[in-house]
């Protein structure tokens, strides 16, 4: 009878692990999971029981159910349940560091995007022909210089914080390539 419950334990922990974690509780179904994990220790607890006043009413103990069976079936049921659950713990917490892994992953992707992203985007001849421009009127015509600047600003202030968004106003856009595009025809000289 003891090496039956130990196989019996032994088949009802690999079950939990193999089917009930990998295909009920890694897909985040925890009600499911608790119901089917409680009808397995169910089925467990009474096919023991069965067994257990079988070899009783061999040896001529006569056990009748009752209550306190009632109580000591609910008890192990919670007690099984708990310790049978906790084998599904190794299982989470490599799942958790997988997809902590592939989080961590996604982030570092995104923001090495991001980063070629806003190289491609400011052109180094568009900056440099820009600055050259503003040096010469900082030299000739200095009341035109703030107004280039702010020009200048913008395009970098749209490069950096508005491309990053999911959704950009149609009225950034569209001062992002006015300024763009007037920045370009007064630098194109130089």
């Amino acid at each position: 009878f003891s090496a039956l419950n130990i196989i019996g334990l032994t088949s009802l922990v690999y079950f939990n692990l193999i089917v009930l974690t990998r295909h009920i509780l890694l897909k985040r179904k925890y009600v499911e999971y608790f119901f089917s994990l409680c009808a397995a220790i169910s089925v467990y607890l009474f096919i023991k029981g069965a067994i257990e006043i079988k070899i009783l009413s061999d040896i001529g103990i006569d056990r009748k159910f009752n209550g306190v069976m009632l109580l000591d079936g609910l008890s192990n049921l919670m007690i099984y349940a708990i310790c049978i659950a906790s084998s599904s713990v190794s299982v989470l917490f490599g799942q958790w560091t997988t997809d902590t892994q592939q989080i961590t992953n996604l982030k570092n992707r995104r923001l090495r995007g991001s980063v070629e992203r806003l190289k491609n985007q400011i052109n180094p001849k568009f900056l440099s022909d820009t600055l050259d421009y503003v040096i010469d009127k900082v030299k000739n015509d200095p009341q035109e210089v703030p107004a280039t600047l702010l020009k200048l600003s913008k395009i970098l202030r749209y490069g950096l914080y508005d491309c990053m968004r999911e959704k950009v106003l149609l009225k950034s856009d569209v001062e992002h390539i006015s300024n763009y595009l007037s920045l370009n025809q007064l630098s194109a000289p130089y």
